[in-house]
């Protein structure tokens, strides 16, 4: 069984210290300027401009936990040799600075494709605009395998996700009594 995300259950890849870009609310820019990172500004150097574009497309990148606290995207992970490990982290690197031109979406899962060695893949999906849920990984040799098994994690993620929601609404909504 899968637990719907919420912050507490989903593992951020995010270097230690480093800020989530979600919280930021206010980024110094080098030339005296704030960057809001909710509003783009007019103004300002191109340096600027850009920084205010990548806080923008930046993306939180998780892990999906599952109920045992275990990681389907972790025990794939912890698998690899070193240099396709490294290969895999780059690749995460990436799609937390907004950059999924490897990514190729379909059945609602994306697969970031890592040309290194037979074919290294990654599965992930969208939650919202900015989290990407990793949902595990693989090889071209185990390509079909990998990707039914990543389509049904992350099928029981929305569903659960849902029931929560429903769950949170209609508790939520209990009529108060007059004291």
């Amino acid at each position: 069984m899968i637990v719907p995300a919420t912050p507490a259950r989903l593992i951020e890849l995010a270097p230690a210290g480093a800020p989530d870009p979600a919280a930021r609310e206010d980024v110094a820019c080098g030339h005296g300027l704030g960057v809001a990172a909710g509003a783009v500004t007019a103004g300002g150097s191109a340096l600027c401009q850009l920084l205010r574009y990548h806080i923008r497309m930046s993306n939180n990148v998780r892990e999906l936990l599952l109920e045992d606290g275990s990681s389907p995207y972790a025990a794939w992970f912890n698998s690899l040799a070193t240099d396709v490990a490294a290969k895999v982290v780059t690749a995460t690197l990436r799609m937390q600075q907004g950059n999924l031109s490897s990514v190729e979406w379909f059945r609602g899962i994306g697969e970031y494709k890592i040309d290194y060695g037979p074919g290294w893949r990654i599965y992930l999906a969208r939650d919202g605009l900015q989290i990407i849920i990793l949902l595990g990984g693989g090889s071209k040799a185990r390509q079909q395998r990998d990707i039914d098994h990543a389509v049904e994690l992350w099928e029981q993620y929305k569903r659960l996700k849902a029931m929560a929601a429903k769950k949170s609404k209609t508790g939520s909504s209990k009529p108060r009594s007059k004291e």
